[in-house]
C-alpha cells in the first residue's frame, strides 16, 4: 500500500521544479489580472442609441406580405398550379388567348375550365370573379391579381378619376408622362428601372440587391419587401413591369449546405436552416420540394413563399 501511495503521489526533483514553475506562473497571471482591472477602468458601454436605431429600423420594415392571405388549405393545389413558371403581364381576363393563359402559369385544364365559362356567356366584372373558376386557389388567384386589368372597369374609374383632375398645362404633361415600355423585373439593370417614374440610382440599387438575394421576384408585390418601398409606389409602376418567372434562381435542397439556405431573405434563420439539412441527412433526399414541411420548423406559410426558389435537382 505505501509502494502504491509513493508511486503516484510522490515527485522526483524535475517534477517538483516543474510544478512550482506552474503554480508561480498562475499566480503571475492572477496578479497581472488584478493589477489590470485596477489599473484600467472598466468601461461600461451603452447600447441605448443602437437599440434605439434597431426599433426605428424594424417599424419601417414593410410587414406586408402578397402570401399573408393565403389560407391552409391552398398549400396542396398551390404546389401543383400556382408554382409553375410564369411570365406576368397586364391582362383582361375577359379576352385572353389560351396562349397568354398559359403563360401566366394555368394548366391545361384550369384553362378548359375557364374558356367553357366564357363561351357559355360568363364574364368577369371585377378581379374578384376569377376566384370563383373552378381549380383556381386562393393562391394562384394573388400571384395573378396585380396584373388583372379589366377594361369596362378600368374606363370607369378613369372617367371618375379624371372629372377630379384639373388640366395639365403641356409642360405639366411631359414632366409626369410615363414612359411607355416594359421592364422586366428579373432582367433589368439599374439604368432599365431609372426609365420608371420614381425609381431613382437609390431604388434601382435596393431592388436589384433584394433580387440577387431572393434568386428572383415572382409577384411584383415583393417590391413592398424592399427596404423604404411603398404600396403607392409598387401600383404607380405596375403597368410597366413584367416578371418572368423562369429566370429564378433556385437552391437544390438535396445538395445545399445550411448556409446556403440562410443566405434566403424568407429563411435567415439557423434553426430552420439546420433542420432541413439534418431531415436530408438523416432520411435521405427530398421526394419533393413539399417534403420539407416535415420539418417541424417549416409551416406552411413559409413553405409557399419559399417553395418557389427550391429544387431537388
Amino acid at each position: 500500500m505505501k509502494q502504491f501511495f509513493l508511486d503516484y503521489f510522490t515527485f522526483n526533483k524535475i517534477e517538483r521544479n516543474g510544478v512550482f514553475i506552474l503554480c508561480s506562473i498562475i499566480l503571475l497571471l492572477l496578479f497581472f489580472d488584478t493589477i489590470v482591472s485596477l489599473v484600467i477602468p472598466h468601461e461600461n458601454i451603452n447600447y441605448a442609441e443602437f437599440e434605439t436605431e434597431i426599433d426605428a429600423f424594424l417599424e419601417q420594415k414593410p410587414k406586408y406580405s402578397p402570401y399573408s392571405k393565403v389560407n391552409k388549405q391552398d398549400v396542396s393545389s398551390t404546389s401543383k398550379n400556382a408554382l409553375n413558371p410564369a411570365v406576368f403581364f397586364m391582362f383582361d381576363p375577359n379576352n385572353t388567348s389560351e396562349k397568354q393563359w398559359q403563360s401566366l402559369g394555368l394548366s391545361q385544364k384550369q384553362y378548359s375550365t375557364l374558356n367553357n365559362y366564357l363561351l357559355k356567356g360568363g364574364k368577369f366584372y371585377k378581379k374578384e370573379d376569377l376566384k370563383k373558376i373552378y381549380g383556381i386557389s386562393n393562391a394562384q388567384y394573388l400571384l395573378l391579381e396585380p396584373f388583372i386589368r379589366i377594361e369596362n372597369q378600368q374606363k370607369q374609374n378613369d372617367f371618375f378619376s379624371n372629372k377630379e383632375k384639373p388640366e395639365m398645362k403641356n409642360e405639366e404633361l411631359e414632366k409626369n408622362d410615363i414612359p411607355a415600355l416594359l421592364i422586366n423585373l428579373n432582367k433589368s439593370d439599374t439604368s432599365d428601372l431609372m426609365k420608371l417614374q420614381g425609381i431613382g440610382p437609390i431604388y434601382s440599387l435596393r431592388i436589384i440587391k433584394y433580387r440577387n438575394a431572393l434568386g428572383g421576384f415572382r409577384d411584383i408585390n415583393q417590391l413592398l419587401e424592399v427596404y423604404d418601398f411603398t404600396k403607392e409606389l409598387v401600383e404607380s409602376i405596375k403597368p410597366y413591369i413584367v416578371i418572368d418567372t423562369a429566370a429564378v434562381k433556385k437552391i437544390n435542397i438535396n445538395t445545399c449546405l445550411a448556409s446556403d439556405l440562410k443566405r434566403h431573405p424568407y429563411i435567415n434563420n439557423w434553426n430552420i436552416t439546420n433542420s432541413i439539412v439534418n431531415y436530408r441527412d438523416q432520411h435521405g433526399s427530398y421526394k419533393t420540394i413539399e417534403d420539407i414541411k416535415k420539418s417541424d420548423l417549416v409551416n406552411d406559410e413559409l413553405y409557399l413563399k419559399l417553395a418557389p426558389y427550391l429544387s431537388i435537382e
